[in-house]
């Protein structure tokens, strides 16, 4: 028996409804935020935008999986990701990794604001970020939080 398989690179938006669109990441000629959208134009359309409120997760991934990457365990069963009221701390709750990941947090014009290499589930310090949306990326989940 013989066969291929491939993997594609892919950009995922799943909606607060549960829609979930997937754009090939080799065709994306522009991701663009602002303090109310998300838009995404790839080669072949002329975009599309999505509000803020309405992103429930932004995934970036692997699409069509093989086999074997289709039978790994997620280090990330369900996470959940919050800002407590005092507005100086990101908690995650639901993080079952044992080894240090990377957590990213992104501004809405996608600017990395802030980057831990080393984070293994403790809580964040985002004292020195201003008030606005963030999206936060653990591994390849992601979140939507407000400061």
């Amino acid at each position: 028996m013989s066969g291929s398989m491939f993997a594609t690179d892919l950009v995922t938006v799943t909606s607060a409804s549960g829609e979930s669109t997937g754009y090939d990441v080799d065709a994306i000629t522009k991701i663009a935020f602002d303090d109310t959208a998300l838009k995404i134009v790839a080669s072949d359309s002329e975009g599309t935008t999505y509000a803020i409120d309405e992103i429930k997760k932004i995934s970036f991934g692997k699409g069509s999986p093989s086999a074997v990457e289709g039978l790994k365990t997620d280090r990330v069963s369900k996470i959940t990701v919050y800002v407590p009221r005092d507005g100086n701390s990101l908690i995650v709750n639901g993080w079952e990794g044992n080894e240090a990941t990377r957590l990213d947090i992104y501004g809405t014009n996608g600017a990395l604001m802030q980057r831990n290499d080393k984070w293994r589930g403790e809580q964040v310090d985002i004292s020195a970020l201003s008030s606005g949306i963030y999206v936060v990326k653990i591994g390849n989940k992601t979140a939507k939080i407000k400061k």
